[in-house]
């Protein structure tokens, strides 16, 4: 008898701790840096996401994890050592076809991105011929994969810049495209296309839109099957941090652009204007995946049978669908 309430003890308490462990695991979250991401930057500097965290039944810490590219945060997914992240469309679904369990939990911006050049005779995609190298951060970015449509609509080869591309980062990639030897042109997103304009004798070539062919997100929130099946609670509780973050941005650019000026290492007033610019607006909404995962399968990036629509989302995420035309703020 005492054995037999000895194993229902045990039973109960092993149950018990089973529900708990995963609430009670940290959450673990990748970040990039650029404006992209302000209203995350905004999250973690406000202390939002912990608020947030605090409210569950049970504990959850918190880690945030910097990681330079898409590259590394995907690594570090597969490791286990991340839960949510945030990357470009294209990525997420090269991704999620090798294998990766993740979907989208929601949008977080969509952005002006564009080509800059310092070379007069370059005016148009047309103008560059094979010896012109084009810096982009890595091949199945979301630059690459727009460079790769107006490329298809240009000449019918998706592939026609790519022998001339070279992978750099953001930062390093604006140091090149300012030295005038090393690279022709630079395919880049906010705040570096608003610095690189700026300078004397730099231009756009192209916008990413005009690439696209209309709107479409930049950048999505993507969380692992384990959070979002797991600890659905946890996730919702980020989904509005995160939220707030973008409320606070919108309610509070002054404030904003304050707080995010050190981060960035810019003038406040700088960042203002750049927050303030066309094109750009951060919303939960996701814009165009269909029209990627169209030319994706058509071009080769994904494989024929790529699942799309409802199998890429949790049920955190506003898709075009769910909005009309993929617009306004949530």
């Amino acid at each position: 008898m005492r054995c037999a309430r000895l194993c229902t003890f045990l039973l109960i308490l092993a149950l018990s701790l089973s529900s708990c462990s995963h609430d009670e695991q940290p959450l673990r979250v990748a970040e990039q840096y650029g404006l992209a991401y302000a209203p995350v930057t905004i999250a973690r500097e406000l202390g939002f996401v912990e608020e947030a965290l605090e409210t569950l039944d049970h504990p959850v810490t918190l880690q945030w994890l910097r990681l330079g590219n898409t590259a590394t945060i995907r690594e570090a997914a597969v490791a286990g050592r991340v839960d949510a992240a945030f990357i470009g469309i294209p990525p997420f679904l090269i991704s999620r076809a090798g294998g990766m369990d993740w979907k989208i939990a929601g949008g977080l911006n969509q952005s002006p991105l564009g080509l800059v050049t310092w070379r007069e005779d370059l005016n148009n995609l047309s103008d560059f011929d094979s010896s012109d190298r084009i810096a982009l951060p890595q091949p199945g970015s979301i630059q690459h994969i727009l460079l790769a449509m107006a490329s298809r609509r240009l000449t019918g080869d998706a592939a026609h810049f790519d022998r001339q591309l070279v992978t750099m980062n953001h930062p390093d990639g604006m140091q090149a495209l300012l030295a005038r030897r090393e690279i022709a042109a630079h395919f880049t997103s906010p705040p570096y296309l608003f610095l690189e304009l700026k300078e004397q004798g730099m231009k756009q070539v192209v916008s990413g839109r005009e690439c696209f062919g209309g709107p479409f997100t930049f950048i999505v929130t993507v969380a692992t099957k384990e959070l979002a099946e797991k600890r659905p609670k946890v996730l919702a509780a980020f989904m509005d941090a995160v939220d707030r973050g973008m409320e606070y941005l919108r309610s509070n650019p002054e404030k904003s652009a304050a707080l995010l000026a050190p981060i960035y290492q810019m003038n406040s007033d700088d960042v203002l204007d750049m927050l303030g610019s066309k094109g750009l607006d951060y919303s939960r909404d996701v814009v165009g995946i269909e029209e990627f995962v169209s030319f994706m399968k058509d071009t080769g990036y994904l494989p024929a049978d790529f699942g799309s629509g409802g199998e890429l989302f949790w049920a955190t995420a506003v898709r075009d669908s769910d909005t009309g035309d993929g617009g306004g703020n949530r």
